[in-house]
C-alpha cells in the first residue's frame, strides 16, 4: 500500500512540476527580431499559437523572459509584432501581431493573432 501511495504522489509531482517546452520554437530568434523587421517572427508565429497553452496562466514577467518585451501595451493587452512594425516601415502600422490578454491577477488568459491597422 505504501508503494502505491508513493507512486501516486510521484505521478502527481511530475505532472504538476514543469510545463512542456515549446517544440520547434527558437525563443532567442524571436527576441532578436524584436520589431519583426527581420521576418523571423513570421515563421515562428504559427508555432507560438500552436503551443499557446504553454503560456496560459504564466505571469507577464515569465512570458517576457521567453518572448522579450512586447512592442505595445494597451491596458491588459500586450502586443508583439509578427510582421514588420512601424519602426521598420516608416510609420505604416498595418500587419500581423500576437496579442496576449492578461487577467486581473497579471496572468496570461488568452493568446491570439491579430490584424494591425
Amino acid at each position: 500500500m505504501k508503494k502505491f501511495l508513493f507512486l501516486i504522489f510521484l505521478i502527481f509531482l511530475i505532472s504538476c512540476s514543469r510545463r512542456t517546452i515549446v517544440k520547434n520554437f527558437d525563443f532567442s530568434e524571436w527576441r532578436r527580431d524584436s520589431c519583426g523587421c527581420l521576418h523571423i517572427r513570421e515563421n515562428l508565429s504559427d508555432t507560438l499559437i500552436k503551443y499557446k497553452d504553454f503560456f496560459l496562466d504564466l505571469d507577464t514577467a515569465q512570458v517576457f523572459k521567453y518572448l522579450g518585451q512586447p512592442n505595445h501595451k494597451y491596458q491588459s493587452d500586450y502586443l508583439f509584432y509578427v510582421t514588420p512594425g512601424p519602426e521598420c516601415l516608416k510609420g505604416d502600422s498595418s500587419g500581423i501581431g500576437i496579442s496576449l490578454i492578461v487577467n486581473n491577477k497579471g496572468r496570461i488568459k488568452y493568446i491570439t493573432k491579430v490584424l494591425l491597422d
